[in-house]
């Protein structure tokens, strides 16, 4: 009964023709679930659900299949991962923060990088690279899909790149002057420094984000895979232990 009785709730937005605010409040409750920060994989049965109610409602349901692969990437379940995304028809998702939607080559590009380590610069990853590079070049002050850009770099190995970009990102989306998107890029930074083995830095930055509201989380970092590189450093269990949510 509470899950039906959520899954409505979730679809209340579509009775007013807010389709894109459906998907969303569907996300929106998943994440208020009892136990839901342990359970990622309810979380994407769940919205696996709701996906297959908004594919009848929406041209797309970018919005859904994106969270769809992000809890998958939570569970650690690669093979359910690479299954969203080639059976999404969606050129372009949503991921790392981004205020419009990256190339889904970008999102192989990155679960290539979390099966294994560095993918090779092959056609089908370089083009995905490419497209976004070149998104980044057309909106040259959307600090999101640069900061997106570099978490892509690191994937690739593009070290040099990725670092110089991701901290562009922060700088031109001051948290102080953009509550709302500006803790984004913050929290991109120090994934950036963990995927391209600068952990030091990572932890500088992470110490940052932290404590930046709409930055990171014990949830994320529990959950997020971009952490994996820091977590057998005593400060990983440090940060974890003081962001362990009380009573």
């Amino acid at each position: 009964m509470l899950l039906l009785q959520l899954f409505w709730l979730g679809t209340y937005p579509y009775h007013l023709d807010l389709c894109s605010v459906a998907s969303r409040s569907w996300v929106d409750v998943v994440d208020f679930l009892p136990h839901g920060l342990d359970n990622p994989r309810w979380k994407l049965e769940f919205l696996q659900v709701a996906g297959h109610f908004l594919f009848y409602l929406l041209p797309h349901g970018a919005f859904v299949v994106s969270h769809e692969f992000g809890y998958a990437l939570s569970a650690r379940d690669w093979t359910m991962a690479k299954d969203i995304l080639s059976g999404s028809t969606n050129p372009e998702l949503y991921y790392f923060n981004a205020n419009g939607t990256i190339p889904r080559g970008c999102l192989e590009i990155y679960l290539a990088y979390l099966q294994g380590g560095r993918p090779a610069m092959e056609a089908e990853f370089a083009t995905g690279r490419q497209q976004l590079h070149r998104k980044a070049q057309a909106h040259p002050e959307d600090a999101s899909l640069l900061s997106a850009l570099a978490v892509i770099d690191a994937a690739l190995g593009r070290k040099p790149e990725a670092i110089q970009e991701a901290k562009r990102a922060v700088e031109m989306l001051p948290v102080s002057e953009d509550a709302v998107d500006g803790p984004y890029p913050v929290y991109n930074l120090p994934a950036v420094y963990s995927m391209v083995n600068e952990p030091d830095l990572a932890f500088q930055q992470l110490a940052i984000s932290v404590k930046t509201p709409g930055g990171a989380t014990y949830g994320t970092l529990k959950l997020d895979p971009c952490w994996d590189p820091l977590r057998k450093d005593p400060p990983f269990d440090k940060l974890l232990a003081e962001l362990v949510p009380r009573d």
